[in-house]
């Protein structure tokens, strides 16, 4: 295959969508929709009353930035998680993850071909049946 039968062409640009059209994307039952708006209404009303260079404008606010933070953080939680198992699988196959010896903490003793004996304490040397 030459340089010359290899052909990319970009993805088509993704339509705009109006803003009438994205404002009725998410349905929202209509009494829903309604406690929403009166709620929204409400916080701008109290907002636009206080003195911008009050302590209470400053804490609604941060009301507004902090919105769905607890959410945002708990998304990317579980994002970092799926994310960790594929590379710590590739490190595994590779050979640079931990090996099966190097997982069994402190304390496990081989005592035979396929028993194992824990010793809860670092210092403690094998039981007398097992080998180190």
């Amino acid at each position: 295959m030459s340089d010359s039968d290899l052909v990319l062409t970009p993805p088509a640009p993704v339509a705009a969508v109006p803003v009438e059209k994205a404002a009725t994307m998410l349905p929202v039952p209509e009494e829903r929709a309604g406690e929403l708006t009166a709620k929204a209404r409400d916080f701008a009303d109290v907002l636009a009353a206080l003195d911008p260079r009050s302590p209470e404008f400053g804490r609604k606010v941060r009301d507004i930035t902090a919105m769905g933070d607890t959410e945002i953080r708990a998304a990317s939680q579980v994002a970092n998680r799926m994310l960790k198992r594929p590379v710590a699988a590739l490190k595994a196959a590779r050979g640079e993850g931990p090996t099966r010896s190097r997982r069994w903490p402190t304390g496990w003793w081989s005592c035979g071909a396929r028993s194992w004996t824990w010793t809860p304490s670092r210092r403690r040397a094998a039981p007398a049946s097992c080998s180190a």
